[in-house]
């Protein structure tokens, strides 16, 4: 969206394709986060300046090699982002195996109430929030509750912590949450604190059978119950467009995501250099 703005500022004509229904990508799972709503106004903010460019944009529509041959464009730029990773072990295929995207998208909303989630970064800690606070009173509710001061503050307080769900987060190093900012770090470790979700660092996970997650730590092995494992072990561009037949003839440009996984501001501001240098 970035770079399609810019371009067309720059006199371009540009057709921004988008295989789903809503511009935005990642930055749509992000918003759904608790505490992260405010991520969704970087994408308003770019549609709405989109709809006053001159931009071309066609929404459920995969860009495919015949197009890009028949329309023989000047300039290919592939922002098609990532998608996860998925871990090589015995029972990952399981139906209650499924990745921390599916979950903060909301296709998988079937979550029991024990949870095993494999991967303490960034996204993995805040599914791990965003799942239990699915059991917890909003934000609005509290506010309310003690507005009108309905009932003792110890009361209304411990319904903060209450969720419904047994959470555990398992890391293969001997952190979480590293590759979050350390103005926010502290921040999202009291939280899973405050809920009761446990974690597990320098812990490897071996395989998954039946409801159990097998996992290897400095005391041995130790099994955990789980109804549900969220995996979240990281992403890998998605950029097929890149090495297409055309490549030859037509120059490529491979931004963001598509190019290396990345942080949502470097990406925004790769596709404004980027437009620039057209």
């Amino acid at each position: 969206m970035q770079f399609s703005l810019i371009a067309s500022q720059r006199g371009h004509d540009v057709t921004l394709f988008e295989e789903h229904h809503l511009l935005g990508g990642q930055v749509n799972l992000i918003a759904g986060i608790p505490g992260k709503r405010i991520y969704s106004s970087i994408v308003d903010s770019l549609v709405a300046r989109l709809k006053h460019s001159s931009v071309k944009i066609e929404l459920d529509t995969t860009l495919e090699e015949k197009t890009i041959m028949k329309e023989k464009p000047d300039v290919l730029v592939v922002a098609t982002g990532a998608k996860p990773v998925s871990l090589k072990i015995e029972g990952m295929a399981r139906k209650n195996v499924v990745d921390a995207w599916d979950v903060l998208d909301e296709t998988f909303w079937d979550i029991g109430k024990h949870v095993v989630i494999i991967g303490g970064g960034a996204t993995g800690c805040e599914t791990a929030l965003m799942v239990a606070k699915q059991g917890v009173p909003s934000d609005e509710t509290i506010s309310f509750l003690v507005a009108h001061a309905v009932g003792e503050m110890s009361d209304i307080r411990a319904l903060l912590c209450q969720t419904e769900r047994e959470i555990t987060v398992i890391e293969i190093s001997d952190r979480v949450a590293g590759n979050v900012g350390p103005s926010t770090r502290w921040a999202l470790l009291k939280k899973l604190r405050f809920l009761g979700i446990r974690i597990m660092t320098e812990s490897k996970v071996l395989k998954i059978d039946d409801n159990r997650v097998h996992i290897e730590t400095k005391n041995g092995v130790q099994q955990i119950f789980a109804d549900t494992i969220i995996q979240s072990v990281g992403a890998k561009p998605v950029n097929s467009l890149s090495q297409g037949a055309y490549s030859d003839r037509i120059e490529v440009l491979t931004i963001g995501d598509a190019k290396d996984a990345r942080r949502l501001s470097d990406a925004i501001r790769e596709g404004f250099d980027m437009a620039l240098k057209v």
